[in-house]
C-alpha cells in the first residue's frame, strides 16, 4: 500500500492505493502507450525471423589514423556513422540490427 496527494476540489488529498490497484493502472498505462506507438512487422533479411520494428539508432564514433613512421599517437580522420533498427524478436529479444537488413511486410 502507498500513499498519495491527490487533488480534490482544490483541495490537496491523501488516498491509499493497494499493490493490486497500481498493477491495474500500470497495466492500463501500458496498453494505452502500446495503442499510441504504431507496430510494424518486419523480417531480417537471409532470416525467417519476423520482428516488432520499434526505432532506429543513428550511431556514430570517431575513427583514428594511426601514424606509420612514428610512435607518437593517432590523428583524428573523422568520423563512422550507421544506422542500424532495433527490434523485438517473436521470442521476446530485443537486438539490433543493421538497416540494410530489415525488409518491412
Amino acid at each position: 500500500m502507498i500513499t498519495v496527494k491527490i487533488l480534490i476540489d482544490g483541495r490537496e488529498r491523501e488516498a491509499y492505493i493497494s499493490d493490486v490497484e497500481i498493477r491495474k493502472i500500470w497495466r492500463i498505462i501500458s496498453e494505452k502507450a502500446n495503442e499510441m506507438v504504431p507496430q510494424r512487422k518486419c523480417k531480417i533479411r537471409n532470416s525467417d525471423k519476423i520482428a516488432k520494428f520499434i526505432d532506429w539508432e543513428h550511431y556514430s564514433e570517431p575513427t583514428l589514423l594511426i601514424k606509420a613512421d612514428s610512435l607518437e599517437g593517432h590523428i583524428p580522420a573523422g568520423v563512422r556513422s550507421q544506422i542500424n533498427a532495433i527490434v523485438e524478436l517473436e521470442d521476446g529479444q530485443v537486438k539490433r540490427v543493421d538497416a540494410d537488413n530489415i525488409i518491412f511486410i
